[in-house]
């Protein structure tokens, strides 16, 4: 996990100065400079970074933008990156985007789930899990900053295999065992959050 949040840290700082050198031609219709950054909290299902998290966004023209962020998931810690392409300028209304999220799993997670002899706590090990996302944006100026509202929508793709153990406690019931399944990292996205927007120097 650490490795992932030190490759976005490093690929947001590579892409920053080109997007600080740009930030005069960023305008928006009201001839108002655009963010060069956006910083804020987002939280729904299958969300990016989490049940809730963390997102930064980078532009690096007036209609795209890098993303990235982590955030807590019932699958351990998650971390995001992802590119998103804005049909109109200055990184609002409509957008469309891809990109890949990473669970980290855990291990000896302690919690209370249904088993063949009953309600009862159990120690699980869970793997870390891999998904690719194709998501649908909206996007609202809110304030002077360009601060901005947003929704999401959209899919969660698997590329790893649900994997977890029992390690500790009795084996579940095949019911459990399909709610696992069914929360696992993957399906349906539906989601939104605030981000402050950020104009840097004059």
């Amino acid at each position: 996990m650490k490795k992932i949040i030190l490759v976005i840290i490093g690929a947001l700082s590579i892409a920053c100065p080109k997007s600080y050198g740009q930030k005069q031609k960023l305008k928006d219709d009201n001839d108002q400079s655009c963010p060069v950054f956006y910083l804020g909290l987002s939280a729904g299902i299958n969300n990016s970074p989490g049940m809730i998290g963390l997102n930064a966004a980078l532009p690096i023209n007036q209609k795209v933008s890098l993303g990235a962020g982590v955030g807590a998931s019932f699958w351990g810690p998650k971390a995001y990156g992802d590119v998103t392409y804005f049909f109109n300028p200055c990184h609002k209304g409509w957008a469309v985007g891809a990109g890949v999220t990473r669970n980290s799993g855990l291990r000896d997670a302690h919690k209370t789930l249904h088993t063949v002899t009953g309600k009862q706590e159990v120690t699980l090990n869970m793997d870390p899990k891999t998904n690719l996302f194709f998501a649908g944006y909206r996007y609202w100026r809110v304030g002077k900053n360009n601060n901005r509202l947003f929704i999401t929508f959209g899919w969660s793709v698997p590329v790893t295999q649900t994997r977890y153990k029992v390690v500790s406690g009795p084996m579940l019931t095949q019911d459990q065992k399909d709610r696992i399944n069914a929360i696992s990292p993957g399906g349906l996205i539906l989601g939104g959050g605030f981000l402050f927007g950020f104009h840097g120097k004059h």
